[in-house]
Formats: structure tokens, C-alpha cells, sequence
């Protein structure tokens, strides 16, 4: 981080430019490597920075070079970024290794090596987490600079905070709520400067969406079998929204 502060620092005093973005992104690319010297589990702690840096990396390079305008990349990439926050549980799967003993193996299960994948798979599944929630919610405010934008960086936010209702663990819970918190905000703040007949669009969204985590996390599960559903329904169709809306953006 400090090393991509020192980098973009050096750049001419003037605007955010697409080119301080990509030596930003560059700097904590690289400074994520420091990570591999740290033993065991810590180690995937340096994809969070690479996640971001990888993020600001392609939104530099692709607008400083290509010209293409900001609010597509950003749009193509908090797509991607969702899709990846979505995929955590699997990758932390696929991250395990697990070996098949038949029923006359006489191999013994040793408890320390289990203890040892298990909290890798913890490890690396709040490290991307928390990398790409911090990159949406850092390029929210450039998506956020048209309504499309706005209304895509809405059900960004809503699919972070219902995507919650299937985590178990209290940490990745708190960053996928906050930072949907954060998202939706800056929506409906962008919305009230830009766009007044979009505001209500993200109002709604915000207050659904946090109502429904809300309930289904206060309410005993016997008691709202309805809001469950509902909520799955809402989450499902959020999700399904966000590729396509995001493609039709990078087409305009």
C-alpha cells in the first residue's frame, strides 16, 4: 500500500488520471508478492492487495490506452469482481486437498494437516473477500457517474448484502455487509446529484435489501420460512441482473 501511495504520488499534482491508476495498481500487484515470505496461512493474506491491485491495473490499462471510457471498464469489472466474491466458497473447496482412502485403507487421518487445510481455506476465503468488496467499493464512484451506473452499482450492492444470508463465518459476514452498505450508499448519493428518477429506484433496493438481511438473520428460521424464500428469490434474481446489465453497459 505504501508502496502504491509513493508511486502515485510521484505523478504530476492534477485529476485522478487513468495512468496514476495503473501505477497504483502495479505498485500493490507487486507489493503482494512480500506475501510469499510470511509462513503458512498468512500467506494469503497478499490477495487482497493483488486483487486490487489487479483491479486498478486493467481499469488504467485499458482506459489510458485503449480509450475506452471509464464507466464500461468499471462496469465489466464489478461484474467480474462480484462473480469472483460469489465463487469464494468453491475456490476455498478446490483449495483443499482431499485424499479418498477406500473402507480397508489403513491410513490414519492426521488431525493436524486437516487443521491445516481448514484454515488456509479460512484464510484465503476472507483475503478474496475482502479484496474484491474493497475494489467494488472503490470503483463504485466512477460507476456511479452515470445512471446505468448507478443502477448497476444498486443490485452490485444488494447481491453483497443478501449474499451474506449463506456465510458462516462473522468476519466474512461484516465485510460483505459493510461493504454493501457502502456500495448502495454512494448509489443512492450519485443518484440524488444525478438522477432524481433513479434515487427511488435505490432507495428501494437499499431498504429491501437491508430489511431482508435484517429479518432472516433475527428471525428464527421456523418462523419465516416465506422471508427466506423471498429473500433467495430477490438474491437470485439481483445476481442473474448483474451480468448482463454490466455487458450492456461495456456495449454502449
Amino acid at each position: 500500500v505504501l508502496l502504491a501511495c509513493s508511486i502515485a504520488g510521484a505523478l504530476p499534482a492534477g485529476p485522478w488520471t487513468a495512468y496514476g491508476a495503473l501505477a497504483a495498481g502495479v505498485a500493490l500487484t507487486i507489493g503482494a508478492l512480500s506475501s510469499l515470505v510470511l509462513p503458512g496461512r498468512l500467506r494469503a493474506s497478499g490477495l487482497t492487495p493483488a486483487i486490487i491491485g489487479v483491479s486498478l491495473g486493467l481499469f488504467g490499462l485499458l482506459s489510458g490506452t485503449l480509450g475506452i471510457q471509464p464507466e464500461r471498464i468499471c462496469a465489466l469489472l464489478a461484474a467480474l469482481l462480484l462473480l469472483v466474491c460469489l465463487s469464494i466458497p468453491w475456490l476455498a473447496m478446490a483449495s483443499t486437498p482431499v485424499r479418498v482412502t477406500g473402507p480397508s485403507a489403513a491410513a490414519q487421518i492426521d488431525p493436524r494437516h486437516i487443521d491445516k487445510s481448514v484454515s488456509m481455506g479460512v484464510s484465503m476465503s476472507v483475503s478474496i473477500r475482502l479484496g474484491t468488496c474493497l475494489a467494488l467499493v472503490i470503483l463504485t464512484p466512477i460507476l456511479c457517474s452515470t445512471s446505468q451506473g448507478i443502477a448497476l452499482s444498486a443490485l452490485i450492492g444488494a447481491a453483497l448484502m443478501l449474499s451474506t444470508r449463506s456465510i458462516r463465518s462473522r468476519v466474512e459476514v461484516l465485510i460483505g455487509v459493510l461493504s454493501g452498505m457502502a456500495v448502495l450508499a454512494w448509489a443512492a448519493y450519485a443518484a440524488a446529484l444525478q438522477s432524481a428518477t433513479s434515487l427511488l429506484l435505490v432507495l428501494v433496493t437499499s431498504l429491501t435489501g437491508s430489511l431482508l438481511v435484517l429479518a432472516t438473520n433475527v428471525v428464527t428460521p421456523k418462523t419465516r420460512p416465506w422471508l427466506s424464500r423471498t429473500a433467495d428469490t430477490i438474491s437470485t434474481l439481483v445476481i442473474i441482473a448483474v451480468p448482463p446489465f454490466a455487458l450492456y453497459m461495456w456495449g454502449m
